[in-house]
């Protein structure tokens, strides 16, 4: 029923937003801007596996902020059985804090990132407890417009806790990343850095991303990440997504 529930409001908003940003677009310029599908994997041990399943949607407002929602299934995989949990949410709002220049500093972005456990906590997306991330995103050209460096910040800060005799992972995330970009095609390379504190651990991942433009509206792309140092959170992590852009 959750399921059903968040479903519903998340197309209501998405359609709302849509219609007003079409009806009143000169004015407002507030849109619907992009849908997604996600499929990723988390490889935990050998005995543990996760299977995600996401439904994005992304609305620009008349400041260029902009507001992404999303809504998990999620299929886990332990010991040999399947289990499957509907109706996770996120919700982030980014806005630009300090704007590009005409050089090749491309600015500072700020996210706000929360997670909702709205369905079978127990095997909640993301440990079972509703969280809050922010986060800061700044970036530099290095070649033209065909090579950047950038870097992200984030601190995963677990609040209201969703699961009984449960501890969620807390950690500060700093994410450098070095892309290259040729016509409609792009790859991204990075150390995903996680100091996590209540563990008393400091895991390192490498990332690997790509992308292609299929035309003017949509882009299909994927990842991979493994870990490289530490204990803690999961040994790999995986996925694949197709994009439509408005």
């Amino acid at each position: 029923m959750i399921y059903r529930v968040s479903l519903f409001m998340l197309f209501l908003v998405l359609h709302i937003v849509s219609a007003y940003g079409q009806e009143d677009h000169l004015q407002s310029k507030t849109r619907l801007t992009s849908i997604s599908l996600h499929k990723e994997y988390y490889n935990f041990n050998s005995t543990h596996q996760a299977t995600y399943f996401l439904l994005k949607g992304g609305i620009t407002f008349k400041d260029n902020s902009h507001l992404l929602v999303e809504l998990i299934g999620t299929q886990y995989t332990e010991e040999g059985r399947k289990i499957y949990s509907p109706g996770d949410m996120n919700i982030s709002y980014t806005r630009e804090i300090l704007p590009s220049s005409n050089g090749d500093f491309l600015g500072i972005n700020a996210c706000l990132k929360m997670h909702f456990p709205t369905g079978n906590s127990d095997l909640s997306g993301l440990f079972g407890h509703y969280t809050v991330e922010p986060m800061i995103t700044y970036g530099w050209k290095l070649i033209g417009n065909n090579l950047t460096l950038s870097n992200q910040w984030r601190a995963y800060i677990p609040t209201i806790q969703a699961i009984e005799n449960t501890v969620a992972p807390a950690f500060v995330r700093f994410e450098p990343a070095l892309k290259y970009q040729y016509d409609d095609k792009w790859i991204n390379v990075a150390l995903d850095n996680r100091w996590v504190w209540n563990f008393d651990d400091f895991v390192i991942y490498y990332k690997v991303e790509g992308g292609i433009d299929l035309g003017n509206n949509y882009q299909l792309s994927g990842f991979y990440e493994k870990k490289i140092r530490g204990e803690a959170l999961f040994d790999i992590y995986s996925g694949i997504n197709i994009r439509f852009k408005f």
